[in-house]
């Protein structure tokens, strides 16, 4: 049985391990071992993720299967897009427009990929900014992270400007931003 629900105070912990499995997942080859490791270790812990949790921005959600834990993601509803991502003149425009969510994270453990999950789970974030009247969505994603830009691409997302995501003081990983409007 699938469940998706609401995250709180109680899922910290749940938060904690599925953050450092799936960036270590997702991002463990994108710089060396030790600024890997100490990225996670600055950023997946109790206080840091209660933090988080508690900002009234943030919306985080747990994904279960048979009531276990397998991903988890974050989504801010009325987050425009900054103008120093973008790329191409013509997505200027988008700037102007308040109602877009952006999915802050959207992960889901390795061993639970190619299983139909991640589109359950995407579809549950459409419908979240659909309700809030978000025009669009838009994201971060690693340029070298192949399964999730193809994922993205196959949800009508497509690459509108790039973001240098700081994984320590000497290093930045490049991602794209992409975006999609929601119908």
């Amino acid at each position: 049985m699938i469940s998706i629900i609401p995250a709180t105070d109680h899922h910290i912990s749940i938060l904690v391990e599925l953050g450092q499995r799936t960036f270590i997942q997702s991002h463990g080859h994108s710089a060396p071992k030790k600024e890997i490791d100490d990225y996670v270790r600055r950023n997946y812990t109790e206080e840091k993720i209660k933090v988080d949790l508690l900002k009234s921005t943030n919306q985080y959600y747990l994904f279960l299967v048979e009531d276990k834990p397998i991903g988890f993601s974050n989504i801010i509803m009325d987050c425009p897009i900054s103008a120093e991502s973008l790329i191409d003149e013509k997505d200027h425009e988008l700037l102007s427009v308040k109602a877009i969510a952006k999915l802050d994270r959207i992960y889901l453990l390795d061993e639970h990929h190619g299983k139909g999950y991640a589109q359950t789970f995407f579809n549950f974030q459409v419908e979240l900014a659909r309700k809030a009247n978000q025009k669009a969505m838009w994201l971060y994603v690693w340029v070298q992270n192949y399964r999730a830009i193809g994922f993205y691409e196959k949800m009508n997302f497509r690459p509108m400007g790039r973001f240098e995501f700081e994984i320590s003081p000497v290093h930045r990983n490049p991602n794209w931003v992409m975006y999609r409007e929601i119908e």
